[in-house]
């Protein structure tokens, strides 16, 4: 939410004027929803078959040491797409701080 309201902040009313850096880092948060959904989509994926390989194992049909790797497999992939959200993330954040000439940027708690 502090993103959306960052950005809307730093143009004016309605929409931003096509190839602006506006729309430029209107573009980037629709990019950042749509990772954040695939984020949401893995995580589902694992809790589905983290479940599915539970009963497999209670019901005699699977062992351990075959759905480890499975679930191991959706881990590996949410932990890097989660990385590469928490980074664009980031560098948006940065972008925006430092468009805006925000005076208080970079925030070192350190400083107070």
């Amino acid at each position: 939410m502090l993103l959306l309201t960052s950005a809307c902040a730093l143009g004016g009313d309605g929409p931003a004027p096509a190839g602006s850096p506006s729309a430029e880092e209107a573009a980037k948060i629709a990019e950042i929803a749509d990772q954040a959904a695939q984020v949401q989509e893995l995580a589902h994926a694992l809790t589905v078959q983290v479940d599915e390989s539970r009963r497999a194992v209670n019901e005699g049909r699977s062992s351990p040491e075959v759905e480890a790797p499975k679930m191991q497999a959706l881990a590996d992939q949410l932990e890097a797409k989660n990385a590469a959200l928490q980074a664009e993330i980031l560098a948006l954040e940065a972008r925006l701080h430092e468009r805006s000439g925000d005076p208080t940027w970079p925030y070192d708690p350190a400083a107070e």
